[in-house]
């Protein structure tokens, strides 16, 4: 799921909705992402997904929340294989 708002994409691990979840990214570089957006996962499990700005408050590259310079594609590599960490499931994703 793209947590758009929040800045992190992660997994449901069961259908669940109290049920954990696993983030697959929120940060790069030590800089949490803009708002990460349109995922793809690709035949060997990599997750791409995009990062541009539009759930910062101004929705602009020139938001004073943005961290990373770049509005950039990213990759988790294996992110199907992620080990689940146990976490309930509190967030509302951009995708229903």
């Amino acid at each position: 799921m793209a947590g758009h708002a929040q800045r992190d994409i992660y997994r449901f691990e069961t259908l669940d909705p109290k049920g954990p979840i696993t983030i697959l990214a929120d940060t790069y570089n030590g800089k949490l992402l803009n708002s990460p957006n349109d995922l793809v996962y690709k035949s060997d499990g990599s997750l791409y997904f995009t990062d541009p700005p539009y759930g910062l408050r101004t929705q602009q590259d020139n938001d004073p929340e943005k961290q990373l310079d770049v509005n950039g594609v990213y990759r988790v590599s294996h992110a199907v294989a992620q080990k689940p960490v146990p976490r309930p499931c509190t967030r509302i994703c951009n995708c229903w």
